[in-house]
């Protein structure tokens, strides 16, 4: 129909027909292109997905015609979906490191390690109310006893929240000292190719070190060097911001007299 209201048939028009359409079926109706669920062959520009997008389902919708300019004997069917499924939005997605913590007393100190959260809410496990704090400032927590407290931490943003676990144990006065210094030392990920998480637990305070070296013996990063109290840490090592190449590294944690060695492979 022409803007005069004049009804123009195919006879009436140069250039008709109008496209042809491949694998339509009995939904699709009239919609002009060649389409197929396993090719684009439309040069089409790109989708620029809006802010806060989420992982999950969605459909490409296409519609022939919207503004009602052509005379069809029905109107509802001149569309196409595509399904398909969104995996890698970052912004539903936090560091998988949860968080650390230091113990002094009864009273534990919390770092979230969450990535830009909007708000951090921490349940304490021993039936206190939970708190929340905004982003990824740290928290601390009276607990009420000798014991063993789950705590997690939910960090959330606009996708919802991830949730991070970890046991927190609170020691006898003079207990701990019995007890090895450090009782878990561990490299996430190892193979690596840049980023790197170090994390171990003491029980005890002690006078920490925590150094990387080359395969010859040569220290090439010294992380820690200080006295720390009882509690989970977590060290980010950047291998590209120290120019690290591929190979093998010994990471070495020393308390004390006691020394543990592992290795870390740098693709």
């Amino acid at each position: 129909m022409d803007s005069a209201g004049h009804v123009l048939r195919n006879a009436d028009i140069p250039n008709a027909n109008f496209g042809t359409v491949s694998g339509c079926g009995t939904d699709q109706g009239i919609y002009p292109a060649n389409f197929d669920t396993y090719d684009e062959s439309e040069n089409l520009p790109g989708i620029i997905l809006p802010p806060g997008t989420c992982n999950g389902d969605y459909y490409i919708l296409s519609i022939t015609d919207p503004d009602n300019h052509f005379l069809f004997q029905d109107h509802k069917n001149n569309w196409v979906a595509v399904p398909i499924t969104l995996t890698q939005q970052t912004a539903g997605n936090f560091e998988t490191g949860g968080f650390s913590f230091a113990v002094a007393g009864n009273v534990v100190t919390f770092s979230a390690n969450a990535s830009a959260p909007d708000s951090c809410q921490w349940m304490w496990g021993d039936g206190s109310a939970s708190s929340t704090t905004p982003s990824s400032s740290s928290s601390s927590h009276t607990f009420p006893g000798i014991g063993s407290y789950i705590v997690l931490l939910y960090a959330w943003n606009h996708c919802g929240p991830t949730v991070s676990a970890d046991t927190v144990q609170i020691l006898p006065v003079g207990l701990s000292e019995e007890l090895e210094s450090i009782v878990s030392f561990n490299i996430q990920p190892n193979p690596v190719r840049d980023n790197v998480m170090i994390s171990y637990t003491l029980v005890n305070p002690t006078n920490v070190s925590l150094e990387v070296f080359d395969a010859i013996g040569n220290r090439v990063k010294n992380m820690v060097n200080c006295k720390q109290h009882p509690g989970k840490y977590q060290v980010f090592f950047d291998t590209k911001a120290d120019h690290l190449s591929q190979g093998i590294y010994i990471v070495q944690l020393a308390s004390g007299n006691k020394i543990f060695n592992k290795r870390l492979v740098l693709l």
